[in-house]
C-alpha cells in the first residue's frame, strides 16, 4: 500500500525501484504496476504515452493474475 519511485532506466523488461532505508519488502511480495489503486491512464500519462501501449508492452515473462468480480 505504498508507492516507491522507479530509478534508473528500464532495461529489457526490468525496472529498479528505490525502497528507501525502511526496506520492508521480501521476495514473493505482491507488486502492482497498474491496477485499482494505480490506473494505467496515470502510468501512461507520466511517461507520455497512451494506456494501450502500456498494457501491450508487458513481457510474456510477467505472470498474469486475472480477477473477475
Amino acid at each position: 500500500n505504498k508507492r516507491y519511485p522507479m530509478v534508473g532506466t528500464v532495461c529489457m523488461d526490468m525496472i529498479m525501484v528505490d525502497l528507501g532505508p525502511e526496506n520492508t519488502c521480501n521476495t514473493g511480495d505482491i507488486v502492482t504496476i497498474y491496477g485499482n489503486d494505480i490506473p494505467v491512464r496515470e502510468v501512461a500519462g507520466r511517461i507520455g504515452t497512451i494506456p494501450y501501449e502500456i498494457t501491450c508492452n508487458v513481457s510474456q515473462r510477467v505472470p498474469r493474475i486475472h480477477v473477475y468480480e
